[in-house]
């Protein structure tokens, strides 16, 4: 199922956008995390050795407050990418850079729907909205391609194929459901595509998401703010920042053209594509060999020759020497402090405890590399006019 890799490769170039692909030094080039410390990077890593991956990554943390980081490449980033126009010379429109209140209140919907509690409904049918609990299998010619148990479904999501969901309105618990399905002629997969697949559910639980009301001991409970009022002034400053962000690596994708890569960065991106197959494997209960059999590949290596995920790793590469760029002509650097907050705050605003836990999910290099691209957008910013 080829379409699988184009999906994962297209959300591919907006992970490695975040998160891979850069070197970083410090003063005490020991310290330096290196790609190999990633649990993904080899599927044979046993959890004793990815615990001790991670402790080593987390040695910044109680490094001389004082020393200085440095970001550094063994290459020199303006030999293989340029810039068409002066990154100082920027115009952004101030429409770019705000924020709205619609945004700000997306995000406590989001946060009080994640939190929602499900409640039993047993006196009406399932609707929109509703949670799912089913068991279904789905066959083709007689073979079953499908089947699941006690998969959740929120009704109205779509989220297993066109008019699936729609046979299931007004279904109730202990309700059995047959249904055939024609998937469209461009689903993506050569094996469905046009073809009509029967699909047979068991509905075991219908359940009504009740959402909490918006107070401050719901803030508290679950964001780590003491009140409304810090939580919403915290999502605007994350908001705000990410807008930045977002608008700088807009204008450097469009202004950036890579003449050649340098073969470490392409192995380096190369491999961070795997790892995130890898992880889909992982999240689908398969090993990689399983999981390229599903898309058709018969190694890692035509995966990776594959057009689009080449392109793919292209556009990654490219990306990052135009971060990387900025990075050495404006000479970056930084405090092992300053670091270490920036940890903080970025532990705090995706609900991890403190940045020694954050360090138990991401390598030190990975946040390395997420760090020196907040100081380019920030340095960037400094220059930039806003209209």
């Amino acid at each position: 199922m080829k379409t699988v890799g184009k999906l994962c490769a297209a959300l591919l170039c907006l992970t490695m956008v975040f998160g891979g692909c850069t070197r970083s030094g410090s003063a005490d080039p020991d310290q330096t995390a290196h790609p190999e410390q990633t649990a993904l990077a080899d599927e044979g890593s046993s959890p004793a050795a990815a615990k001790e991956t991670a402790e080593a990554g987390k040695e910044i943390l109680t490094q001389d407050p004082q020393q200085e980081i440095t970001f550094t490449f063994d290459y020199d980033p303006a030999d293989y990418v340029k810039l068409d126009e002066d990154y100082r010379n920027i115009v952004f429109s101030e429409k770019d850079l705000e924020v709205s209140d619609e945004e700000i209140q997306n995000q406590i919907d989001s946060l009080l729907t994640e939190h929602a509690e499900l409640e039993k409904v047993t006196d009406r049918g399932a609707l929109a909205g509703d949670t799912l609990r089913i068991d279904f299998t789905g066959t083709l010619d007689g073979q079953k391609i499908y089947e699941e148990k006690d998969f959740q479904l929120e009704l109205g999501s779509s989220s297993i194929v066109p008019g699936f969901d729609e046979q299931l309105e007004g279904a109730m618990a202990g309700d059995q459901i047959s249904m055939d399905l024609e998937y469209p002629e461009d689903y993506g997969d050569e094996a469905i595509n046009g073809k009509t697949i029967h699909f047979d559910v068991t509905v075991h639980e219908v359940d009504l998401s009740v959402v909490s009301d918006y107070t401050d001991d719901f803030v508290k409970k679950y964001t780590g703010y003491d009140t409304i009022k810090a939580y919403e002034e915290a999502t605007r400053e994350i908001l705000e920042n990410s807008a930045r962000s977002d608008a700088v690596a807009l204008w450097l994708d469009e202004h950036s053209v890579m003449e050649t890569c340098p073969d470490s960065l392409k192995k380096e991106c190369q491999q961070s594509m795997l790892d995130y197959f890898r992880l889909i494997a992982r999240y689908n209960g398969m090993d990689m060999a399983e999981l390229l059999k599903t898309m058709n590949y018969d190694s890692e290596e035509a995966l990776l020759a594959d057009k689009d995920n080449a392109d793919a790793v292209e556009t990654s590469a490219r990306d990052t020497l135009a971060w990387q760029y900025v990075a050495e002509k404006e000479h970056l650097q930084s405090t092992v402090r300053d670091y270490v907050d920036y940890l903080e705050k970025y532990a705090r605003e995706q609900g991890y405890k403190d940045a020694y836990e954050l360090l138990d999910y991401y390598t030190e290099e990975e946040m390395r590399t997420l760090y020196m691209k907040q100081l380019v957008a920030d340095c960037i910013l400094k220059y930039a006019a806003v209209q």
